[in-house]
């Protein structure tokens, strides 16, 4: 439970940070990562943004406000953004990324793909838990 806590804070924290940072806004990502890893940040998202949303809709329930302001932040742009970034600041973390991304596609709904993101070495390193 706490782990998958941790996991939804960060990936809500990874997708908002650029709202939350105030006036100021981050450059870019450099042109060679969006080219070079864009793909593979792209496949990595869509196995996993979608199951994240729906674990976060069962979590907030009851927190109307807190979940619709979540849900609208939890995009496939703003995951590529994030893991992008994260590359570009840990360039050995696309590895993870592009093992993981394979294991994740071979699972047959979200809750497994939820259970594999918690217990598989390369997905827990591509989102940092």
């Amino acid at each position: 439970m706490k782990s998958a806590l941790l996991r939804t804070l960060f990936l809500v924290g990874a997708l908002s940070a650029g709202l939350l940072s105030g006036c100021t806004k981050e450059p870019p990502v450099k042109p060679e990562i969006l080219k070079k890893h864009g793909p593979a940040a792209k496949a990595f998202c869509e196995q996993i943004v979608e199951c994240e949303r729906e674990e976060m809709r069962q979590r907030l329930a009851d927190d109307v406000q807190r979940r619709t302001y979540l849900e609208g932040r939890m995009t496939d742009a703003a995951c590529i953004e994030a893991q992008l970034r994260r590359i570009e600041e840990r360039p050995d973390s696309v590895e993870a990324m592009v093992t993981c991304t394979p294991a994740l596609s071979e699972a047959s709904d979200c809750k497994a793909r939820l259970l594999l993101l918690r217990a598989h070495e390369s997905c827990r390193s591509a989102l940092n838990l």
